[in-house]
């Protein structure tokens, strides 16, 4: 089974059920898929949130805009926000991307959180993929201070601004593609740092 449709409802199994048996195979075999297409579990989970093209985030003259939490939000071209589409035949599409962004944002937060606590690091290729570029998964990660990784050791931190990464004074900067990247945990960061990224 290797649709995305399937491979979600094996991870959200693999997961969040309470059977631990049930729990265990699907483990199994989502690791077994992952192995299979040359990608850690971490990497084939990111790849199951759904892109979204321009199209699915236009509603008439209204365009679908995301916060830090992934709430969505209507915008008309003079700045204003709408609450729901002008078209009544949009409005069951609207609903649907405010379900679907509830999902994604429960179970990526989850994910993060997780990652955090793990202390887990990527390679550039799929930091950038996923957190700088995917269409949705891009906006949660603005919510978040990253940090640039060599031999286990925090580099640089930055924080991710609509458009790309940003240092602690505000300013664009580059990223080393042979770096490891990660969230950075509040006690890898000095005391002023740590004040600094919360404003």
């Amino acid at each position: 089974m290797r649709t995305q449709a399937g491979l979600i409802e094996i991870h959200e199994i693999a997961t969040k059920v309470q059977s631990k048996a049930l729990q265990a195979r699907a483990e199994t075999v989502f690791e077994a898929v992952a192995k299979s297409l040359g990608l850690g579990t971490e990497e084939l989970a990111d790849r199951l949130v759904p892109e979204l093209a321009d199209a699915d985030l236009t509603f008439g003259d209204l365009r679908a805009m995301f916060d830090t939490s992934l709430v969505p939000s209507l915008h008309a071209g003079d700045g204003s926000i709408v609450d729901k589409p002008r078209d009544a035949d949009e409005v069951a599409r609207w609903k649907a991307l405010e379900k679907m962004c509830k999902t994604v944002a429960r179970t990526q937060l989850a994910r993060l959180e997780q990652l955090l606590a793990d202390g887990h690091r990527m390679p550039y290729a799929h930091f950038s993929e996923i957190y700088l570029m995917h269409s949705l998964i891009r906006h949660l990660a603005r919510g978040l201070v990253w940090g640039a990784y060599r031999n286990g050791t925090l580099e640089r931190a930055f924080a991710i601004a609509a458009d790309g990464p940003i240092g602690i004074d505000g300013r664009p900067l580059e990223l080393a593609i042979d770096a490891a990247y990660g969230v950075v945990h509040p006690v890898e960061l000095a005391d002023a740092d740590r004040v600094a990224w919360r404003h």
